[in-house]
């Protein structure tokens, strides 16, 4: 028993290490996605979300956050 479950965690860790490394190297975006997500809950603990809503209004008053002409209609 003590055997099958050391080779199942040593498979599941070396596995896991090699294929997450594959995957951020076949696609470096999640890596940074992840940082950003980071980043951001770091600023909502320290700051508040105030900053971030602060941060928004002044990005969609610039037209530089999204389309304002955007519709269901067609």
């Amino acid at each position: 028993m003590l055997e099958r479950y050391t080779m199942s965690f040593l498979g599941g860790t070396i596995g896991g290490g090699i294929f997450g490394g594959i995957e951020a190297m076949k696609n470096p975006k999640t890596v940074a996605d992840n940082n950003s997500k980071e980043a951001l809950l770091t600023i909502v603990r320290q700051e508040g979300s105030s900053k971030i809503i602060k941060e928004l209004d002044k990005m969609r008053n610039e037209g530089k956050l999204g389309s304002k002409e955007l519709s269901i209609n067609t």
